[in-house]
């Protein structure tokens, strides 16, 4: 089996795992004027996001799913979560490449980074109400999901 073929049949199992996790969780309301197959690209990488903080943030396919705000504006940044009980903040940029090679382009790269430094300011100011993690501000940052 030659690399291309492997990356192919890899990227096929990661489809399926995909959409058996998150099929009836992703939400693809504002691409209901696109074309089938745009929305089909679109599910796998606002999949891949979800799937990311599965892994890293120890959540939910639903959770995960909920923490995905990809569409036109979203500054680079596809999902978005606060773990309280790591005491982290996930900012997921995610890009599904559909023959399984390659990278994210470098107006991607910039895209995300100035989503996440144009999200700084409010780190700044959740930064001392993270410290004291049993005031009701925290409770409240902790339920904030999108921006």
């Amino acid at each position: 089996m030659s690399d291309k073929d492997l990356s192919l049949f890899h990227m096929k199992q990661i489809e399926s795992e995909l959409d058996n996790l998150f099929s009836e969780f992703i939400d693809l309301e504002d691409l209901k004027k696109k074309k089938k197959n745009q929305q089909q690209e679109a599910f796998k990488s606002r999949a891949l996001a979800a799937y990311s903080l599965c892994i890293l943030a120890d959540v939910s396919p639903k959770v995960a799913a909920d923490a995905v705000v990809d569409g036109f504006d979203d500054n680079g940044i596809d999902a978005f979560l606060f773990s309280k009980a790591q005491n982290t903040l996930y900012l997921v940029q995610a890009k599904y490449m559909r023959n399984g090679s390659g990278s994210p382009k470098a107006n991607d790269m910039k895209s995300f980074k100035d989503g996440v430094f144009s999200f700084m300011p409010s780190l700044r100011c959740v930064i001392p109400i993270r410290v004291t993690s049993h005031s009701t501000k925290s409770r409240k940052f902790v339920s904030f999901k999108h921006f």
